[in-house]
């Protein structure tokens, strides 16, 4: 049924077209949701100039964004011969397992121990993981079928590509424990925050804190860059002292700013 904003008539002149109202943001909202990125070293992930090709975290890059999930732990533990056998992938159990088990949404994050000589997934897992509504998977170890794994568009965060299979160095023990990766604890459910820059962890219990906070900072920064883009000196306004806040409009601050 046509109303009158949504017309089909015999011809184009006679039409009225009709679109879907855009989405928008709730009064007062920031425009960048939150920015808690740091780089937590690992130089071998994309994108500017990484020897391994990550195509779509360079998309994320030229599109700014970032992906926000509840962490979903895999602990490796170094190979040993009796458990680590092609066999294992079928075991109660295995990686294979893990996948199944994780929930839409959450961001899949490996403790590899570092190792980067041995994939701990290929492109068949991470496709499965894709398939799943899984958000990306970070590890501080390495992928195999680098190719393939990029194909999935699954986002990934990892140290490097390898060709050989996990089981060459590592055994899987368990998921959803806590684990180490990269050199941050990480507990089931803390949130994890990537983009192009790196991953960062926030403590499930202290999220909505800092969210609280990234959005007054957010605030004061794209005020500030108003401010650069008019030509202000930096001293006292970044970092801002108390002065270099006062032509801040009071509208725009919270309590910590006033």
């Amino acid at each position: 049924m046509n109303s009158p904003a949504n017309r089909i008539g015999r011809t184009r002149e006679q039409s009225v077209p009709s679109w879907p109202p855009h989405a928008h943001a709730r009064p007062g909202a920031p425009n960048i949701v939150v920015v808690l990125m740091d780089d937590m070293g690992w130089s071998d992930p994309g994108c500017f100039g990484s020897e391994i090709s990550t195509p779509h975290i360079d998309q994320l890059a030229a599109q700014g964004v970032r992906l926000v999930g509840p962490a979903f732990t895999l602990r490796f533990v170094p190979a040993r011969e009796d458990l680590a056998t092609p066999a294992s992938w079928a075991s109660p159990i295995s990686t294979r397992a893990a996948i199944e088990a994780m929930p839409e949404g959450c961001i899949a994050v490996a403790d590899a121990m570092g190792v980067s000589d041995a994939g701990i997934f290929g492109d068949i897992l991470c496709a499965r993981l894709a398939k799943k509504g899984v958000t990306a998977l970070i590890t501080d170890g390495a992928v195999r079928d680098v190719a393939g794994v990029n194909g999935t568009g699954l986002p990934v965060w990892c140290a490097g590509g390898a060709a050989p299979p996990s089981v060459a160095s590592l055994t899987f023990v368990a998921w959803e424990q806590p684990i180490g990766c990269g050199g941050v604890a990480v507990f089931p459910g803390d949130i994890i925050v990537a983009d192009a820059d790196g991953a960062v962890l926030i403590p499930a219990d202290m999220a909505d804190a800092i969210a609280d906070e990234c959005v007054e900072q957010e605030r004061l920064e794209a005020w500030i860059m108003v401010q650069v883009d008019a030509g202000q000196a930096l001293p006292g306004l970044y970092p801002s002292n108390a002065e270099g806040r006062r032509p801040w409009p009071i509208e725009g601050r919270s309590d910590r700013w006033r």
